[in-house]
């Protein structure tokens, strides 16, 4: 990948952590975006990829976020452990 082309991806792929709030992209939004900058092929599919290595998909989703948790359970998935976060702010700072 040439290095234009790699600033191009980059961008893309990390001016959305500014926003607020910032959400995390799916898989389906991850793979869009890949194939948007022709990363193709096994290493760049992400669900086939982890299939294939043996690994087991997860989602997060606030404790509050019931329609979430309530679909996810629906498509098979299980709540494996609750995680508590915290949101910090630098006090000051002007993005």
């Amino acid at each position: 990948m040439s290095l234009p082309a790699l600033w191009r991806f980059a961008s893309e792929w990390y001016g959305s952590y500014l926003s607020q709030p910032w959400r995390k992209r799916s898989v389906a939004q991850a793979q869009e975006l890949f194939r948007r900058h022709e990363l193709v092929g096994p290493f760049w599919d992400l669900e086939q990829g982890m299939i294939y290595r043996g690994e087991q998909p997860f989602l997060h989703a606030w404790k509050a976020n019931q329609p979430a948790i309530s679909l996810y359970e629906s498509l098979g998935f299980q709540i494996r452990t609750e995680v508590d976060v915290k949101m910090l702010e630098r006090v000051g700072f002007q993005a």
